[in-house]
């Protein structure tokens, strides 16, 4: 999964936004994306020094950072339906204690 993905596949899960919205969205950020990674190769030829965003965007093609970010979904998605339905703590669940002798 790369980051665009991820993005996408979070804002389809939480957002009302409508499908034909979505896809121009997706297909503008693939655009994007796809114009930055050959700025990056264009630099990296030239043997120029890449600033932070580069650098993050020319890592997300290594299959490490591909695998944290699919897995960065889960937590996502998580934490924003917490803060979407949140839980007052009188109601959370009680877990048992282990203390039983």
């Amino acid at each position: 999964m790369k980051i665009p993905q991820l993005i996408y596949a979070v804002i389809d899960k939480v957002s009302p936004m409508p499908p034909a919205d979505k896809a121009q969205l997706e297909k503008d950020s693939d655009v994007w994306f796809n114009e930055q990674r050959k700025l990056i190769e264009d630099k990296k030829a030239q043997q120029l020094e890449l600033n932070l965003m580069q650098k993050a965007i020319d890592y997300s093609e290594a299959w490490w950072f591909r695998t944290l970010v699919a897995l960065a979904y889960i937590p996502l998605i998580v934490w924003i339906q917490n803060i979407m339905n949140p839980v007052p703590y009188d109601e959370q669940i009680d877990l048992p204690d282990n203390d039983r002798r």
